[in-house]
Order: C-alpha cells, then structure tokens, then sequence
C-alpha cells in the first residue's frame, strides 16, 4: 500500500511540474507577445543632454520644450504610429532646426542630432503607466554627442501634449491599446499564475 502512494505522488509530482513548466513558458510567450504588441503601438522622443552638467541638463529640458512645441503642430492630426512617423521623416529638419536654434539662444555652440530610429529601451514609467523594455521606434535629439541623462515621453499616443492627468492620458492611450496590452502598462488587472510566475523569475535574474 505504502508502495503504491509513493508511486502515486511521484507521478503526481511530475504531473504538476510539466503543468508548471508549461504554464510558465506559456506565460513567457504571452507577456513577450503582449509587450511586443505595444512597442510597436508607441512612437517616443528621447532629448539626450551633452553631459550631466546642471548647465547642460536645463538646456535639455529647454531644447525639448522647443521640440515638444513644435512636434505638437506636426502631430496634431495623426492617428496612427505610422502616420506620425510619416509626418516626422517630413520634418526631421524642422525639428533639428527648431532644437539648434534653441542651443544657439542659451549662448552655446553645441551642434544638435535628430534621427528617428528603433532602439533598445529598459522599463521606463511616464506618468502613471510603465512601459515594458523593448525595441521602441523614438524621435532621438541628442545635443553635443548626447552622453548625459536623457529626457523621455510618449509622442504617439499623444501623452507629451496632453495635461498630465490621469483621466486625460487614460482617455488618450485607452483606444490605442488592446485590453491585455492596456492592463500591462496600467497595472489594471491583476496577471495570471503563470504571468506573474515570469515576472518574480525575471526579477530574481
């Protein structure tokens, strides 16, 4: 009898861990495939500062207000990451001039970059939502080289140019996003099992 229970458990045993096994790479796929579906819903402008300087860290904050001025004009109408992106390849110029002209005014020299480009980013919050790592397509400023903190937002949707309130951005992301890619960056919805399985084994690593 006692034979037979410990041939039970141990089939038991290895029962659970494939149902485990397999709900944790399920889990994987779906928040890979999650995380990936809003990556590629997001346009974002990054303005990197010369250095960390204090000096060189307020010309960043007032070469983006500049660029956010002006992108606001050439992005008010678009609907879609792909339309912004069209509207930005027009006007790189008029946002590198925009961003110049801005360094000029402060007394420096620093010559400014503007590139649209996919890069690598890690989670980042903005406002009240986190957006995954990932490979995001963003507008990149970098003023002299671009090697001190950077400042970041979310061009499409919209959230640089709305009040930074939370049912402003809300009602701004929330037609965007799919339910499950919405419930990620908000935080809305408490994730599965296996979900939240892969996430306390991402943060152990």
């Amino acid at each position: 009898m006692n034979l037979l229970k410990s041939r039970f458990f141990k089939i038991l045993s290895v029962i659970l861990a494939s149902i485990f096994i397999t709900s944790v790479f399920m889990g994987a796929v779906k928040k890979e495939e999650i995380e990936s579906g809003i990556s590629s819903k997001v346009l974002r402008l990054h303005v990197r500062a010369k250095s960390n300087s204090a000096d060189d860290q307020s010309l960043k904050l007032k070469v983006r207000d500049n660029v956010l001025a002006v992108s606001e004009e050439i992005l008010a109408d678009c609907q879609s990451k792909e339309e912004s992106m069209e509207k930005i390849k027009e006007n790189l110029g008029t946002i590198k001039t925009a961003a110049q002209q801005t360094v000029y005014e402060n007394g420096k020299k620093d010559e400014v970059k503007v590139y649209l480009r996919d890069e690598i980013f890690p989670v980042r919050k903005y406002g009240n939502f986190v957006f995954p790592a990932g490979k995001y397509t963003a507008v990149a400023v970098e003023i002299g080289g671009g090697k001190g903190k950077n400042w970041w937002c979310v061009m499409y949707p919209h959230i640089c140019f709305i009040d930074e309130t939370i049912e402003g951005e809300d009602k701004e992301i929330k037609h965007i996003f799919s339910d499950e890619e919405y419930n990620l960056i908000t935080g809305g919805k408490k994730p599965s099992v296996a979900f939240k399985t892969v996430e306390i084994i991402e943060d152990l690593f």
